[in-house]
């Protein structure tokens, strides 16, 4: 009788050492979780990315008017229209150019398009081609430089949901 009681003893504080152990295991694991999982913050809300893959600059400028005629649909056309111009031409008045650039997220939950700069510069009809040519390298290089670092400024990083740790359960349980 002495003995199963002796083995009833030495197993229940057995069964309470490997619990807790695994207890101080799950919290040490849980608390060194990596944060890489990404949501970004918009205008509206925000949405959960995942994991990124990817993160590309795009630039699209056009040229347009009011009236809704096109005269160059993307970046080589625009820059090939205002090339074609002669050294003393202007710029139609009532023509813009129009960026639409963004920075483009790829993740493992959802791809997202974040809009950096929509502005539209329209001409008074004293604009020379010349100053758009610079004024679209001079977007270029000023939203392309160190644009992973500014697009990654838009994100903020959080643990995965349900967490990566298999121990986590039993944080979860006792919390």
């Amino acid at each position: 009788m002495k003995n199963i009681m002796d083995l009833t003893v030495k197993g229940s504080l057995s069964i309470f050492l490997i619990t807790l152990s695994l207890l101080c295991l799950g919290k040490i694991i849980t608390k060194e979780e990596k944060k890489d999982y990404a949501y970004i913050n918009y205008d509206g809300g925000y949405t959960a990315l995942g994991y990124i893959s990817g993160i590309n600059y795009e630039m699209n400028v056009y040229m347009e008017d009011d009236e809704g005629q096109n005269y160059a649909g993307n970046r080589k056309e625009v820059l090939d229209v205002l090339k074609s111009f002669n050294a003393n031409d202007t710029i139609k008045k009532g023509i813009f150019l129009k960026f639409n650039n963004a920075y483009k997220y790829s993740g493992s939950v959802k791809d997202f398009t974040l809009r950096v700069n929509t502005s539209k510069n329209y001409s008074d009809g004293t604009i020379k081609p010349e100053s758009w040519l610079e004024m679209i390298e001079s977007t270029e290089l000023d939203e392309k430089s160190d644009y992973k670092q500014k697009a990654t400024s838009n994100l903020y990083f959080e643990s995965a949901p349900g967490g990566q740790n298999p121990l986590a359960f039993i944080k979860n349980l006792l919390d």
